[in-house]
């Protein structure tokens, strides 16, 4: 190798089914120093391995247009190539010769969401573990979209590691909700779980396990440690809450995609064509809107707060004010942007009642 660096990426590129999104991609790729590129959602069925100009581009998927998981490779870096392995359309594996002792396994992963059951989360660690075994190198890397967000740094976190720019709030693929009729058979469920977790060495976080109740707040302790109640909860990406919840979620959703918005604002205001400006929006901002929207019963009045929300930041998009008096239609016209309510979002699962709470193990 010519160099002590070697510049590993991971990214999540939604989809490279047709061919001009791989060359969009690598259009954007230019002013990126890059050396092995990972990509999670290549939705490419079926195995490949093909030389571009550029790169080497490997690709593996199963599920028709669904997930799928890949490399770019630069082409300077063909020769050191010794493997691509495909495990399922979610977990794929590239084998890197360093030198002629040493090598790097990196291997590249699509985690399944929160929408998705138990068994399918455990298979798919299962079987990156037999991936981690069988491929093992002088250096290993596991990278990819692990469908966690780490949202705004805590106090107890490693700063070096997690910086001060997290947007939202932090999910747990390790959540567990417990419903309960009374608060003694909920503590007696909750102590149940604090003692079998700590047979296999793992211990509650009680900072973090919340109650919420229609009834009375009756003490739950666990432990000796007495479990806080809450009035709402973010669960699975959307908040639980017996009063209000719909429009709290939908303020919650408008903030956070304006949020987003303004994240990218050197994009959305500056000279990146309308094209590019309409693909941010349907993959960094309407999702935002819509996860989980399978589950809502929206009031006409709802409904309204979400498209004045997206008209705005069209409007923003184009440099329009409203004093400008540009009908919607002739914004829509413009950008092309799907509106909120005919967006596909991921799916999510949908919350419960009575007394129930959510312990996390640390």
């Amino acid at each position: 190798m010519d160099t002590d660096l070697l510049n590993v990426l991971t990214y999540n590129v939604r989809t490279l089914m047709q061919e001009e999104r791989l060359i969009e991609l690598e259009h954007a790729l230019k002013d990126i120093k890059w050396d092995v590129i990972g990509l999670s959602e290549v939705r490419r069925e079926g195995e490949q391995t093909v030389e571009r100009i550029d790169n080497v581009f490997y690709h593996f998927g199963t599920a028709g247009g669904l997930y799928g998981v890949g490399f770019l490779v630069h082409k300077k870096w063909k020769s050191n190539i010794i493997e691509f392995t495909g495990y399922s359309e979610r977990i794929a594996v590239l084998k890197f010769l360093i030198d002629k002792k040493h090598t790097l396994t990196i291997i590249q992963v699509y985690a399944p969401t929160s929408s998705h059951s138990d068994d399918e989360v455990e298979r798919f660690y299962d079987l990156l573990n037999k991936a981690c075994e069988e491929n093992r190198g002088t250096w290993n890397i596991v990278l990819g979209d692990f469908n966690a967000k780490v949202g705004i740094r805590a106090e107890l976190d490693n700063c070096d590691v997690i910086g001060p720019h997290g947007l939202g709030i932090r999910n747990e693929r390790d959540d567990i909700v417990l419903f309960s009729h009374t608060a003694p058979h909920l503590q007696q469920m909750l102590q149940d779980l604090s003692t079998a977790s700590l047979e296999v060495g793992l211990t509650m976080n009680m900072a973090k396990t919340k109650l919420m109740t229609n009834r009375g707040k009756d003490t739950v302790t666990v432990d000796g440690q007495d479990i806080q109640y809450v009035d709402e909860y973010i669960y699975l990406g959307q908040i639980a809450s017996f009063e209000n919840r719909q429009c709290k979620e939908i303020d919650r959703r408008i903030e956070n995609a304006w949020k987003s918005f303004w994240s990218m604002k050197t994009l959305m205001k500056g000279n990146l064509p309308l094209t590019l400006k309409r693909k941010l929006v349907d993959m960094c901002i309407l999702p935002i809107l819509t996860y989980g929207a399978q589950t809502w019963s929206l009031t006409e009045a709802q409904k309204s707060r979400l498209k004045i929300c997206q008209r705005a930041m069209e409007r923003s998009i184009l440099g329009v004010r409203r004093t400008d008096r540009v009908r919607n239609t002739e914004l829509r016209s413009k950008t092309g942007i799907v509106d909120a309510q005919y967006h596909q979002p991921r799916k999510a699962s949908a919350g419960g009642e009575f007394v129930w709470s959510c312990p996390q193990p640390d």
